[in-house]
């Protein structure tokens, strides 16, 4: 858990103005459904958002307010958060608002409200912990490697972090395994620390999809909402 309290949340949402609530969320390709949505639903939006890279959400017009920043973890900064409050703004978290926030600065100095439970943000950030609650789900996974010098079939290699996809590769040997991450350490893709920690796990093929679900608090069910491939 994180130096933000639930006090401290609980204080700053009795100041706000209940009628005038604002839907906001960090720039990224995820944010442009959320802010639809928004306001799909009757609520004023605002971003966070990077310089320069503002135009897709200027484009389709998904949002009242624009915080422009230098770079995406000044969300943290206290200017930044109070903007927020002042609009009464509940943030809606995303993989790229932790990844580019930064977990600790979420979890540690962003005193403004949150959408759901900020404690699961580390469980979905970090692989083991992730894994860790799809094996109390009982659900089937693939099996994990703890060292590159256990590999005896094709895996699949990921790293730290909700990056989306990036880097990621396929290896059949220790060699092979070493081969690819030397060439990605002199393309200055990853570093020394993402090494030790990636995940290797059993390869498997199948159907990749992405599953869209919502759980709703107030009505305890979760929704399944569709999927896509990917």
């Amino acid at each position: 858990m994180g130096k933000v309290s639930k006090e401290k949340i609980l204080e700053i949402l009795e100041g706000y103005d209940k009628d005038n609530i604002t839907i906001a969320t960090l720039g990224s390709h995820t944010s442009l459904h959320i802010l639809n949505g928004a306001k799909q639903e009757g609520f004023r939006t605002a971003i966070v958002c990077a310089k320069g890279r503002e135009v897709p959400y200027q484009r389709f017009d998904v949002a009242d307010e624009y915080i422009i920043v230098d770079k995406f973890e000044d969300i943290v900064n206290e200017d930044v958060q109070q903007k927020l409050r002042d609009m009464n703004a509940i943030v809606i978290p995303h993989g790229s608002f932790v990844a580019y926030a930064g977990l600790d600065n979420v979890e540690d100095k962003f005193n403004v409200p949150m959408f759901g439970n900020r404690d699961i943000l580390r469980w979905e950030a970090e692989r083991d912990l992730e894994r860790q609650l799809l094996v109390n789900g009982k659900i089937r996974i693939p099996m994990k490697y703890d060292d590159p010098s256990q590999i005896d079939r094709a895996v699949m290699v990921k790293f730290p972090g909700a990056r989306g996809g990036r880097g990621y590769f396929v290896a059949s040997s220790t060699e092979e395994f070493n081969e690819k991450i030397d060439a990605m350490k002199e393309r200055g893709w990853i570093e020394d620390e993402d090494v030790a920690q990636a995940h290797i796990e059993e390869y498997v093929s199948g159907c990749n999809y992405c599953i869209h679900y919502f759980y709703s608090a107030l009505n305890d069910e979760v929704e399944l909402m569709g999927m896509d491939s990917r």
